[in-house]
């Protein structure tokens, strides 16, 4: 039998790198002081753009939430979801992604672009909206909303805006 080769494995904790020395899959082990704890849920925790951190601090019911409106989209939403999805602007769009404990319609990681659907309830929730737009714009992310009516009667312009977007972000 030849030599067996030692892999070393590496845990990456918000921007810290700090080898797993037993080589073994990584498991809870003690925090460093002044670090978060380390474990199979920081694993999960990926650090992106802006501070955003997928698979933190969302509830079940959140992510519950979620899943539900990606699988039962508005009809507005299901449109322009058949035009972003798979790249269709050159990038990768999300759906229905977390954001500091806010549901966003859209999110394009690549280009801190966040695009809001927005239906006849944004009338009735101004204020609840502008805080929202506040703290995710406090993350560095852009956002651009769009009525229910013009994704419906003029597709192709939002898409253009979108893509507009998308180029400023780029820049």
């Amino acid at each position: 039998m030849g030599k067996g080769l030692l892999v070393r494995r590496s845990v990456l904790v918000l921007g810290a790198f700090r080898p797993n020395v037993d080589g073994l899959t990584p498991g809870p082990f003690p925090a460093r002081e002044g670090e978060p704890p380390v474990g199979r849920d920081s694993l999960s925790m990926e650090r992106t753009r802006a501070g955003i951190v997928r698979g933190r601090g969302a509830s079940q019911a959140k992510d519950a939430r979620a899943r539900e409106m990606r699988a039962h989209p508005t009809p507005e939403e299901g449109l322009l979801w058949q035009r972003l999805r798979r790249n269709g602007l050159g990038v990768h769009f999300r759906r229905q992604q977390i954001i500091d404990g806010f549901i966003v319609d859209f999110y394009c990681h690549a280009a801190g672009l966040v695009v809001e659907v927005d239906g006849p309830i944004h009338e009735q929730q101004v204020s609840y909206d502008e805080e929202r737009d506040a703290i995710i714009a406090a993350r560095g992310l852009r956002l651009f909303r769009v009525t229910n009516e013009r994704v419906r009667a003029n597709l192709p312009s939002v898409l253009v805006e979108v893509a507009a977007k998308l180029n400023q972000s780029a820049s």
